[in-house]
């Protein structure tokens, strides 16, 4: 067993100390800095889920502009929107709401 850390104790002394230097240094951008390779990946998927999301939004929004712009442009289009989603009905008429179960 002493003979084994000798041995490697009169290699580790061999290496300089700059080498030492320069890997605990890739160690830490590695690994443990606030901006390693491995936060930088953490990130960059991060970035990729948002700009999905944002497209995703952008998309609805985009529909609820055509739908807005359809309504403001024809009453009959505005007529058939609340008579669908606010069940509005004229005076002299009766609605039925049927509903598939």
């Amino acid at each position: 067993m002493k003979k084994k850390f000798e041995k490697i104790w009169s290699l580790l002394r061999r290496v300089p100390l700059i080498v030492y230097i320069a890997g605990a240094l890739i160690f830490e951008m590695l690994f443990i800095d606030e901006n390693s390779f491995i936060q930088s990946f953490r990130y960059s998927r991060q970035i990729t889920q948002l700009r999905s999301s944002v497209n995703h939004y952008q998309q609805i929004v985009d529909e609820s502009r055509a739908r807005l712009d359809e309504l403001r442009t024809s009453d009959e289009n505005l007529e058939k929107f609340a008579r669908e989603t606010y069940q509005m009905k004229r005076d002299n008429e009766d609605v039925f709401i049927i509903v598939d179960d």
